[in-house]
């Protein structure tokens, strides 16, 4: 009897350990659109959006940050260790959202919006 209740408890332990070990390695993954209201004439009626190319997103939290960068279609993609992560970028409206969290080999879709197009340096001024 105490060899089997001492094997059942090596069983559970090496069961909670793999876990453990699991949740701490397996990263997680974020992705989502980018998007903001269009001012363009076919919009007047009905409300359309755009996609943000080039923007930077940053995920933050205790000891670690991270940033992503929309594509052309104004989506992004980024693999985080598990974690609590505030979001961060230029006129972004998170919608709600104050954190994602982002657990162990999960993978979480977060759409975001942009409030007002982000300052660009003008390019063509000469100073």
């Amino acid at each position: 009897m105490r060899r089997f209740l001492l094997l059942a408890a090596l069983a559970l332990l090496a069961l909670g350990a793999s876990t453990i070990a699991e949740a701490v390695s397996a990263p997680g993954v974020v992705s989502g659109r980018v998007m903001r209201d269009a001012k363009t004439i076919q919009c007047v009626t009905t409300p359309c959006v755009e996609p943000v190319p080039g923007l930077k997103i940053t995920f933050t939290r205790l000891g670690i940050q991270r940033v992503v960068k929309t594509n052309r279609e104004g989506r992004y993609s980024i693999t985080l260790p598990p974690g609590l992560y505030r979001v961060t970028g230029p006129g972004l409206v998170r919608q709600g959202l104050d954190a994602v969290r982002v657990r162990a080999a999960q993978h979480r879709v977060i759409n975001l919006r942009l409030a007002a197009v982000p300052a660009q340096p003008d390019e063509t001024s000469t100073s």
